[in-house]
């Protein structure tokens, strides 16, 4: 039996990802081909990427949030971080969105809470 899910420590069992996709496999055979059925499990990522390009609301918003780093500016060099989010906007990289994005989830974090590191 699995721990509970806020439960630390690890699972007594192994995860089966096969098990758990088995009752919807079951319903859809038939209605979808077996190559997606039997497929494995496919990640769900977000294209960070396109969404922090020049002139979409995410830019925006690192620009605002990030670049002042008010509540975790003490963290990371504000030059560097300024040099990341120009390379970002002239040359997107996943690399760089995604490094942009860490620290914007983490300056939104720590605004939320009302805490500044």
């Amino acid at each position: 039996m699995r721990g509970d899910s806020c439960d630390p420590s690890p699972a007594a069992e192994p995860a089966r990802p096969r098990e758990w996709k088995a009752p919807v496999a079951a319903v859809a055979r038939g209605m979808l081909p077996d190559s997606i059925i039997d497929r494995d499990k496919q990640p769900f990522t977000l294209p960070i990427t396109a969404m922090m390009a020049q002139g979409q609301p995410l830019h925006d918003m690192v620009g605002d949030l990030v670049l002042p780093a008010a509540h975790c500016g003490n963290l990371f060099n504000a030059v560097h971080v300024k040099s990341l989010f120009e390379r970002q906007t002239s040359r997107p990289t996943n690399q760089t969105a995604e490094l942009l994005w860490s620290i914007l989830i983490l300056e939104r974090w720590l605004a939320v809470r009302g805490l500044r590191l």
